[in-house]
């Protein structure tokens, strides 16, 4: 679909729309195709180029392995995830999302968008994207005492509505950080074959998104966490991403969204 050449640059966070004929004279902003520009002119997005290189897609889908430490606001105090992105991205309209919130000292898998319907699916009660922590508590935790976060039906603190059912499982004590589902699979069957029936390390899988979920579900087993990390959010895990890191989604995995 062809848009205005001002407003496709403005639209994409590449600069302000009385900028863009400014642009055009000093060569930032051409066609692939050669064709001359300018800002007021019909365009499609495929044909032109900012800096030598093609458009960021219409739509962002963006996976980042989110660092300890980094709040996911927009206007927070702090170091902001999104400082972690283009600054570009930043600046588009409609602006950049993260699906859902990690707290400030979780880690792991954070997915963004732009694409405001795809953001409300995905964190909808209705959509449950399952989503994998693991989670590292103070003291160990016996496996029939976590039982009732497997079964549901668990009221946390000042809430009206139980629980549903998630799965959990104990891993041994000791292991590093799981960067994906395939990791998952080893961990609970090394954990199985050990026969561990007492740990402070587990896999837990939420189909909910309620405030600071974990941690109130663990408390509410007079336990605390120590230490979170998301290791896949709908099925997308961080292999290949380390800490900070970012990627664009394939198409692929556009789909099973």
């Amino acid at each position: 679909m062809k848009v205005r050449l001002d407003k496709l640059l403005s639209e994409r966070g590449l600069c302000n729309r009385s900028e863009v004929d400014k642009l055009i004279r000093l060569g930032e902003v051409d066609s692939r195709y050669g064709a001359k520009l300018v800002a007021k002119q019909k365009v499609e997005a495929e044909e032109i180029l900012f800096r030598g290189e093609p458009l960021d897609p219409e739509k962002l889908y963006i996976l980042m392995y989110k660092p300890q430490g980094f709040v996911c606001s927009h206007d927070d105090k702090g170091q902001l995830v999104y400082e972690l992105l283009p600054e570009r991205f930043n600046r588009r309209r409609p602006q950049v999302a993260s699906i859902g919130r990690l707290d400030k000292d979780t880690t792991g898998a954070l997915l963004f968008t732009d694409d405001g319907e795809l953001n409300h699916r995905l964190i909808s009660p209705k959509h449950h994207a399952d989503k994998v922590y693991e989670v590292w508590l103070e003291k160990p935790i016996a496996d029939w005492r976590v039982q009732p976060l497997r079964e549901g039906g668990l009221y946390l603190e000042g809430e009206s509505k139980p629980l549903l059912p998630a799965k959990c499982s104990l891993l041994l004590e000791g292991q590093d950080e799981i960067l994906d589902i395939k990791q998952v699979t080893s961990a609970i069957t090394q954990a199985q074959e050990a026969n561990v029936e007492e740990s402070d390390h587990l896999l837990l899988t939420l189909t909910e998104g309620r405030y600071h979920q974990v941690k109130r579900m663990f408390l509410a087993l007079d336990n605390l966490v120590t230490k979170l990390h998301r290791v896949s959010f709908a099925g997308l895990d961080l292999k290949g991403l380390e800490i900070g890191q970012w990627r664009f989604l394939t198409n692929e995995e556009l789909q099973t969204l």
